[in-house]
């Protein structure tokens, strides 16, 4: 369902929001482009045509136009291939697929698309339901492992609570469903191509873990800025099918700058007479560069338009829509993620009892949000009395870990 951006805010859970933006367009309550949220893809689609930004795991921001989202699929059972697609889907309909010159299809339902039916009964290939194993997610990037829980159909097939559902067509990928059986693990790879005015901005390598592994990731009409750039109106690249480019509106983007280090949010006010009329996505692209962005992503604006901070929306986006701030699918958020902490096991030693004492005591401590590699070392009086378990601590998808310190008197005493 859709909400504002300042609805949105308060149901952030990777850090503490601070600044945010409305994204993508939308149908309903359905983005149009692409939207991956914390690892786990949920809408993707070469042949919706719009552009995204994308955040990989190590917080470096890619924008471009979605040129090849590639699916490989193998049965663990058979050792064998079950599908290939360089058009794979998420959440979209076969017949969208077709439309778009799509035969080889592999598309994938999670309950983001429906509570009830993957649909496609009457378009075609076979459907089975999927279940992740050992806490798998459809994710770009990363090979994941699957399971099947339900025999091949060519109907309408239930997308489960916890799972999803596989729909492959067409002479290979069709056949290679059909051919699957309850209870085959299968692995399930995707990969991702952004494409901007200079070639490939990116894109995972072969069928095993990718290079950039693909976090977070939201839609956009069109990118605006390139390298520094403005992008000419008259470019094959500029998309001017949405939201009115050459008029005065109310905006909204997105870019980054040279190092990638800083994102820049941005909200232009409009259909205010007096204070604020607008700009055209060509006026939008030269405020992003002055900013000092390189690429920029132009998102929906007009009465969608809102740029939420220290709490409230901090733009006029009432008057943008005629008096209140519109609900939209989704939003952008740039987060403060809570600092690193320490906890040990105990904090300190004792020998007071134990005469002579020679038998080894450690202290474990355990690090929590921890960002970046850290390098571990002893110094001091009698440190080589003391060890440690690791020389260091490497940064990890969850941001924790731990390093043993243990003690042993080099003589009994």
């Amino acid at each position: 369902t859709e909400a504002t951006v300042a609805s949105m805010s308060s149901k952030v859970t990777s850090g503490n929001p601070i600044a945010g933006v409305n994204a993508d367009f939308f149908t309903g309550s359905i983005p149009c482009g692409t939207f991956i949220n914390q690892g786990t893809a949920h809408k993707a689609f070469t042949g919706d045509g719009f552009a995204a930004i994308c955040i990989d795991q190590n917080k470096k921001p890619y924008i471009g136009k979605l040129t090849s989202h590639t699916c490989w699929i193998g049965n663990q059972r058979t050792g064998g291939q079950v599908a290939y697609c360089t058009a794979a889907a998420i959440n979209t309909t076969s017949a969208n697929a077709t439309s778009c010159g799509v035969g080889e299809q592999v598309i994938f339902y999670t309950p983001k698309y429906s509570s009830s039916t993957s649909g496609n009964a009457s378009a075609g290939g076979y459907a089975v339901q999927i279940k992740p194993v050992n806490g798998a997610k459809l994710t770009v990037g990363k090979g994941q492992k699957f399971e099947v829980v339900s025999a091949p159909s060519s109907g309408s097939v239930t997308i489960p609570s916890d799972g999803l559902v596989l729909y492959g067509k067409g002479s290979s990928n069709g056949a290679g469903v059909k051919s699957l059986q309850v209870g085959d693990q299968i692995n399930v790879y995707l990969s991702m191509q952004l494409t901007d005015l200079n070639g490939a901005l990116s894109m995972d390598a072969n069928h095993n873990e990718g290079t950039i592994q693909i976090q977070n990731a939201v839609g956009g009409s069109m990118m605006i800025l390139c390298n520094g750039n403005v992008i000419s109106t008259s470019s094959s690249y500029y998309d001017s099918s949405n939201g009115n480019p050459s008029g005065d509106e109310p905006r909204t983007a997105v870019g980054y700058t040279a190092n990638k280090i800083h994102l820049i949010l941005c909200a232009v006010d409009g259909r205010n007479s007096g204070v604020s009329n607008g700009c055209t996505t060509r006026m939008l692209a030269d405020i992003m560069k002055a900013l000092g962005c390189v690429d920029a992503l132009n998102f929906d604006g007009g009465g969608s338009t809102q740029f939420w901070a220290g709490g409230s929306i901090m733009n006029n986006a009432a008057k943008n829509n005629g008096g209140s701030a519109r609900a939209v699918a989704n939003s952008l958020f740039i987060t403060e993620i809570p600092g690193a902490t320490l906890s040990a096991s105990a904090s300190s030693l004792s020998f007071a009892t134990e005469n002579n004492a020679t038998a080894a005591k450690s202290v474990t401590a355990t690090v929590t949000n921890w960002r970046t590699n850290v390098s571990l070392s002893l110094s001091g009086t009698n440190a080589d009395q003391f060890a440690l378990s690791s020389t260091s601590i490497a940064k990890s998808a969850t941001g924790s870990g731990s390093v043993t310190v243990t003690y042993k008197p080099t003589t009994a005493g």
